[in-house]
Parts: C-alpha cells; sequence; structure tokens
C-alpha cells in the first residue's frame, strides 16, 4: 500500500464522518440554521427541511465512507474511484438544493 494512497483514503473517510455527523446534527437536532442560505422566514416546513437536509448529507457521508473503503481494496483505481466520490458530491449537492425548494414559502405571481 502507498502512502498516498492511505492519506486519500484517511481523508475520503474523515470527510464522509464529518457528513453524517452535520447531517445527524440538521436532521436529529433541527440545527438548520447551519445550512447555506437558511431564512426562517422563507421556510414554510423547518422539520421536513431539516429531514431532507440531514437524511442527504447523512447518506453522502455513508457513500462517502464506502468509497474510501473502496480506495483501500483497490488502491490501483484510486482515480476512477475519485471521480466517482467527486461526481457523487456534486450530484448530492444539486439533489439538495432542488428538492430544499420544496419547504420553501411559495410566493404568489
Amino acid at each position: 500500500m502507498h502512502k498516498s494512497t492511505l492519506i486519500l483514503e484517511l481523508v475520503v473517510i474523515a470527510s464522509g464522518s464529518l457528513l453524517i455527523f452535520l447531517g445527524y446534527l440538521i436532521k436529529y437536532k433541527k440545527k438548520v440554521n447551519m445550512l447555506s442560505g437558511y431564512d426562517e422566514t422563507l421556510v414554510q416546513d423547518k422539520d421536513g427541511l431539516a429531514n431532507f437536509a440531514g437524511a442527504s448529507l447523512i447518506i453522502l457521508g455513508l457513500i462517502s465512507i464506502l468509497l474510501g473503503l473502496v480506495i483501500y481494496f483497490f488502491p490501483t483505481h484510486y482515480v476512477l474511484i475519485m471521480n466517482i466520490f467527486t461526481a457523487t458530491i456534486i450530484i448530492g449537492c444539486i439533489i439538495m438544493v432542488l428538492g430544499s425548494k420544496r419547504y420553501q414559502i411559495k410566493k404568489n405571481p
């Protein structure tokens, strides 16, 4: 095992752990104020937003940890795995941004 892939594994697993921790705080402790751009006056369902955003972060964290473990077992494919990791994070962020719009107060045209 190369030292560089070991560091990469640890960084990916640590980032996954951080995502799970933040997801836990948002979903179960209802810390929606941690979300970027959160404005209480524009949200109609704070609990729904907390559940959606928190669960999304927890899922992204679990996928990140899984990919970190895949790097451990298949270190020669780390470039492909990191591309999958990057795509997963980007797609997850897009899903979170678009999905969180359903919890905003609807403005009348």
